[in-house]
């Protein structure tokens, strides 16, 4: 019976998802492959460890990050290959403290829900031009891992997939470019890579250059690994990095550039 009654909530949520998807967007609306669309979503309530068993169960890889060190699982064993080869998984779950993030692609779409400055954020990247049924589909699996509720705000951002140029931050954000492609791009793991940047779980090595005789807002102290005059080293929560840039005291949030041997 507990199950029953499970799966009846689960179709009136995903009635009352549909339903939203068409007066936000219009019965007529598909979304193109050219491009990308990031959703905010409110704070999730997810159990991550119930999580974290249910995907397992589902054929998912999961890595869990404990403050600088990783541990990739497959079929539910430790797994024997490189953390950096599990991330490319099509089903994955990335756990980092309180944080995680999900990624599953499949035929037809990629989505990953991840952390944002307003709480998660759905990217759903269409490999096809797609109607409001893919996005649907999507919205009924998470509702279904328990990760998000029926209550969705529907507004978007769309982004096209492999511009030449990227996405340019706005006027209050002290930013470098590539910096803030990280934050919106379509896949953390991927854009990182190609831009030399290190990632330690859903965090990123950087540099923020504070105003002289200043200090860097107390909220960002837990992250600071390294001081030097004006130089600030961070790892920081990639949600975090548009609030830092944002500070009034911050000049620059930047890449930790690595030295290169001659």
């Amino acid at each position: 019976m507990k199950r029953r009654i499970h799966v009846l909530r689960l179709s009136a949520g995903i009635l009352l998802m549909t339903a939203a998807v068409v007066v936000a967007f219009g019965q007529g609306t598909s979304f193109s492959a050219a491009n990308y669309y990031i959703f905010p979503l409110q704070e999730t309530a997810a159990d991550l460890e119930a999580l974290s068993l249910a995907v397992q169960a589902d054929g998912f890889s999961v890595v869990r990050y404990e403050d600088n060190s990783a541990i990739a699982y497959e079929d539910g064993l430790i797994s024997s290959m490189p953390v950096s080869e599990v991330l490319g998984a099509s089903r994955l779950l990335v756990l980092d403290g309180a944080r995680f993030l999900l990624r599953v692609s499949e035929t037809d779409y990629t989505y990953a829900l991840r952390p944002s400055s307003l709480g998660y954020e759905l990217v759903f990247s269409p490999n096809g031009d797609l109607g409001l049924d893919a996005l649907v589909d999507v919205l009924f699996e998470l509702q279904s891992l328990g990760v998000i509720g029926s209550d969705v705000d529907f507004g978007y951002t769309s982004f096209v997939r492999d511009a030449l140029k990227g996405p340019a931050p706005s006027a209050e954000m002290r930013i470098d470019s590539d910096l803030y492609g990280l934050m919106v791009a379509e896949d953390w793991f991927t854009f990182a890579a190609s831009k030399g940047m290190t990632l330690i779980g859903l965090r990123v090595e950087v540099v923020a250059e504070i105003a002289e005789e200043t200090l860097i807002p107390v909220e960002y102290y837990a992250y600071v690994t390294r001081e030097s005059g004006s130089l600030v080293e961070l790892l920081l929560p990639i949600e975090k990095l548009g609030a830092l840039a944002s500070s009034a005291d911050v000049v620059l949030v930047r890449q930790a550039y690595q030295p290169v041997a001659p």
